[in-house]
């Protein structure tokens, strides 16, 4: 399979980029940037920096050149600014996924999935989805960091290795997460938390954001996003059917319609296959609130 990153000079689709080229799982991976030289200088650096590893070829490319891909990233991101809320970059970015989904609807005739990076993500993976026009599970929004930030939260306060975790955040991707904490297990075994450690860990993960974006560098989180970027990606193509906490579409699965909302999802090569929601009565609620959040954010948008 080919994989085409819209804005793959950028910081994000350039470490997935070379993150996924190093496992050696698609075929070509296909570089579109407005600076097309930036384009051409990652591709010329990074084919060479993987050949050791991968056979999977770097090259620059157009949105012309993107038919024969199966999925497609989009990376592009209005200039990166300070912000307290993911939700205030709504208007910086929904003059960018218009024209975008335009030009890939006209040079992708095979209807490939289409991953969406662009804050709010689950906002722009309803848009994107309504503007493509695809089946829901064809357009699928990136939120997994959350995840792994809240593992990371839990090994701090639990003092336990991170690799020895398993969990999932759901919810939106923002303030209104929905964190399973009584579903995280260490080495298979079920973790309990005190109300103390519970305060803990959501402290940890909220500080870190304010933390990381108050540093005002006008980076976003490209090594962290292009591991988990890669993760879904390689489920995809190699139809892995494993289950990843991404931003999805949902059309009347578990009471949501008219949302894209993060949830635990099947991905293989049709894209999101099932969506899970492993609730209880709380989360239900917490759930619930996260997308009448997201709802009044697509109702800002004109579609």
């Amino acid at each position: 399979m080919k994989l085409g990153i819209v804005g793959g000079a950028g910081l994000l689709g350039s470490t997935t980029a070379f993150v996924l080229g190093m496992r050696n799982v698609v075929e070509e991976i296909k570089l579109v940037d407005l600076n097309e030289n930036a384009a051409k200088n990652q591709a010329m650096d990074m084919g060479q920096a993987i050949l050791p590893f991968s056979a999977t070829k770097i090259t620059a490319a157009h949105y012309a050149d993107l038919g024969d891909c199966e999925v497609i990233l989009v990376t592009a991101n209005a200039s990166t600014r300070q912000v307290t809320d993911r939700s205030e970059r709504l208007k910086d970015n929904m003059g960018l996924l218009g024209p975008i989904t335009k030009e890939i609807k006209t040079y992708c005739k095979q209807d490939p999935i289409v991953i969406i990076c662009a804050n709010p993500v689950d906002v722009f993976t309803y848009v994107g989805w309504k503007l493509m026009g695809s089946g829901t599970g064809k357009v699928i929004g990136f939120s997994s960091n959350d995840t792994m930030r809240l593992k990371w939260a839990v090994s701090e306060v639990k003092g336990v290795d991170y690799r020895d975790l398993d969990g999932v955040c759901i919810g939106e991707h923002g303030d209104s997460q929905v964190r399973l904490l009584d579903k995280m297990t260490c080495k298979g075994e079920l973790l309990t938390f005190t109300e103390e450690e519970k305060a803990q860990v959501i402290k940890l993960t909220g500080d870190w954001f304010r933390e990381f974006s108050g540093l005002n560098v006008k980076r976003s989180t490209g090594w962290t996003s292009g591991v988990n970027l890669a993760e879904m990606i390689e489920a995809i193509v190699t139809d892995s059917k494993k289950l990843l906490p991404c931003s999805a579409v949902f059309s009347g699965e578990f009471g949501y319609d008219g949302v894209a909302c993060g949830a635990l999802c099947k991905l293989g090569k049709g894209g999101v296959e099932e969506i899970t929601l492993p609730l209880n009565e709380e989360q239900k609620a917490e759930m619930d609130f996260a997308v009448s959040k997201i709802k009044d954010q697509i109702a800002m948008v004109e579609l």
